[in-house]
This record gives structure tokens, sequence and C-alpha cells, in this order.
């Protein structure tokens, strides 16, 4: 039976929740919703069921633990940790791949990310495939803003948009 390792832990922003397999990470949410609905989703989503502490992935849990850890605190530009992408397919892995590629510091437009997936007039199904980025932070959809320059949404909200602002000022040295 396929299983996947979890914990919720606190950063700067909040409390952020994180799940891993054997591949890799697989769930990565700042801030964290309800552990239980995500243990719940996660098990649905993928097929398997959580482990143990010592479970399949908890080696992976510790190091990107860690790596989130000093990326928030403003000691690290990059979370160097291998995703599970069992959760996302077709254009949507396109497109949070290709997000994978932006520096540290700078911003890339919804447009500009559907050019580089492959499909250029696609900017609000980019969108869309940002919103449901399954690992946020190793996936840095925070840097993918809109055309205008405004930062647009980020998760929850008026929530998500002061942390979406607040992760930009972080990597531009505002935010310390």
């Amino acid at each position: 039976m396929k299983t996947f390792s979890h914990t919720v832990f606190d950063t700067r922003f909040g409390p952020a929740a994180i799940a891993a397999t054997a591949r890799g990470i697989v769930r990565l949410e700042l801030p964290a919703s309800d552990p239980d609905e995500l243990i719940a989703e996660l098990a649905r989503a993928t097929g398997s069921v959580p482990a143990d502490d010592d479970g399949p992935g908890g080696e992976r849990i510790e190091s990107a633990v860690e790596a989130v850890g000093t990326f928030l605190a403003g000691e690290s530009t990059v979370i160097d940790v291998k995703p599970d992408w069992a959760l996302v397919g077709g254009f949507s892995r396109r497109v949070l791949r290709s997000t994978m590629e932006i520096p540290y510091g700078q911003t890339r437009s919804y447009g500009e990310i559907a050019l580089e997936a492959g499909s250029p007039r696609a900017h609000r199904a980019a969108g869309t495939a940002l919103a449901r980025n399954p690992i946020a932070l190793v996936v840095p959809c925070h840097r993918v803003i809109r055309g205008d320059g405004d930062p647009g949404d980020y998760g929850r909200g008026a929530e998500g948009r002061r942390l979406k602002r607040a992760l930009l000022d972080l990597e531009a040295g505002r935010l310390r």
C-alpha cells in the first residue's frame, strides 16, 4: 500500500503543512488549512494512506521543513527539494515547471508563463494551474503576477494577497 508522511510546522507567515511520498514533496501549503482535511484530500487524490512518523517520505519532510524555514527567514534563496508530481499533469505540470525556473527576486506574468508552457494564449488557464499549485514555495507561484504589474491573488482572499506581497517583499529585500 502506498503511503505519505506529513507534518504541520510554524513559520513567520503562519502554519505550513507539508506532505511527502517516497518520490518527493507532494503537497506544501502556506498558510496551512485544516490538517485533517489535507490528509483526507491527499489520501483520496493519491490513493495512499498517511504513514507513521518513520514512513516513506519522512526524511524528505525533515529536509523540506528546514529548507522552507531558511527560505522564509530570508537566509536562503532556494527551496531545494524534489517534487512529486502525482497531483499534477499535462498543461498544469508544464506551467508549474516553467514557474520553477523564475529566479529568486524576479517575477513573470501569467502570459509569459503560458508562453513558456507552450500555450501562448492560455494566460487564464496558467492562472488556474497556479491557483491549484499543490506545492507552494517549491513552485514559487507568488512570483507570477498580472500583466499590468499588479501582484494579483494568492490563496484565499485578502489574507492571500497580503501573503503574496510579503513573499515578494522578502525576495526584494524589503522584509527581514
